[in-house]
């Protein structure tokens, strides 16, 4: 799931910041850890890197900040396994779950190494055929693809999208890419598929290493992942299409794909799913259905929020951890003092 959102502005986020610290050393976050520790803290993260590009981009965590999150977890929480998502009974407070949706390269290059050194492991939710095919996610590459070609207009009329102008103002032109791929994520699958290709068709994503950090990891590097004491792995769909947009035989022909592909590779997966792009609308009654047909137990989205155990177990929120998380709003999402201030 691509998201390259610009961040909230300095001002309204200096307020939000000082809002946090004074409640964190008011112990907000300590009260509220208690009051939630029946609660499970669900992380979910896509990228570890700190490459440069050309404007913000909201999945790509920076490496210093993941290592003081994670340390973070190490002292106040306890990082627990898949099956706390859909069995009982276990006391343990204060449980947290680390989740990687995509399998991006630096999940292995970068995050590897900082879960061995924490004693931690996470689920990394992956897509077995775009690794094959040592593609990239498809709002990532239409991201790539658009902040490095020339400006000009791009005529969708055909399509029903009209014109989109592609500017020389990079911060402008992403937030272009953001609204396109918003459109597309509306629009049926077949319809979204016919657009990439017109755009892919049109322009080559250049060679190097400026968007080294979209890049996924292949069939060995996850087989190997999956031998360590540091992830397990999950399905994902084979190529992350929004399953709502998808007739009821596409759904069940990617999902199933997916599982298949995993089981060739020979990786036990584990029996979560985590939803494309995860909104509410981004699946369906279908879906669900779909899924207890195959024997998951649970699936996430990516609603934002602390899940209670006793909610349902195929609509499962997640806090939602992006490039600008800072420290303070960090603490206070996992306490749920942040979604208390919300009025959630």
């Amino acid at each position: 799931m691509g998201n390259n959102s610009r961040p909230v502005p300095i001002m309204k986020r200096l307020i939000i910041n000082f809002v946090l610290i004074l409640a964190d050393c008011l112990g907000l976050n300590r009260l509220f850890r208690r009051w939630n520790s029946d609660k499970i803290r669900i992380l979910m993260y896509h990228g570890v890197s700190d490459d440069k590009l050309p404007s913000f981009y909201w999945t790509l965590l920076g490496r210093d900040k993941f290592l003081q999150q994670m340390d973070y977890v190490k002292r106040k929480y306890n990082v627990v396994s898949p099956e706390f998502l859909y069995k009982e009974g276990n006391s343990a407070p204060n449980k947290v779950v680390i989740t990687f949706d995509d399998g991006l390269l630096n999940n292995h290059t970068v995050v590897l190494p900082i879960l061995k050194s924490y004693e931690m492991r996470a689920i990394c939710f992956v897509l077995p055929l775009l690794s094959e095919k040592n593609d990239l996610m498809w709002t990532d590459k239409l991201y790539a693809v658009l902040m490095s070609c020339r400006p000009g207009d791009l005529d969708f009329t055909n399509f029903g999208l009209g014109k989109i102008e592609i500017g020389s103002d990079l911060d402008r032109r992403a937030d272009t890419v953001k609204n396109l791929q918003n459109q597309l994520k509306a629009v049926p699958h077949s319809r979204r598929t016919d657009v990439l290709n017109n755009i892919f068709n049109k322009f080559d994503l250049l060679e190097g290493e400026d968007y080294a950090a979209f890049r996924l990891m292949n069939r060995d590097l996850i087989k190997e992942l999956a031998q360590t004491d540091q992830y397990f792995i999950g399905a994902h769909t084979n190529s992350h299409p929004i399953l709502s947009t998808m007739t009821p035989d596409e759904q069940e022909k990617e999902i199933r794909s997916g599982m298949d592909k995993l089981a060739e590779w020979g990786i036990e997966s584990v029996p979560v799913f985590a939803y494309p792009n995860g909104r509410a609308d981004d699946f369906n009654n279908e879906t669900v259905a779909l899924l207890k047909k195959y024997d998951f137990k649970a699936a996430l989205t990516t609603i934002d929020g602390l899940y209670d155990p006793s909610d349902d177990k195929f609509r499962i929120k997640r806090i939602n951890i992006g490039a600008d998380t800072g420290k303070w709003e960090f603490r206070a999402r996992l306490s749920g003092f942040f979604y208390f201030l919300q009025g959630r």
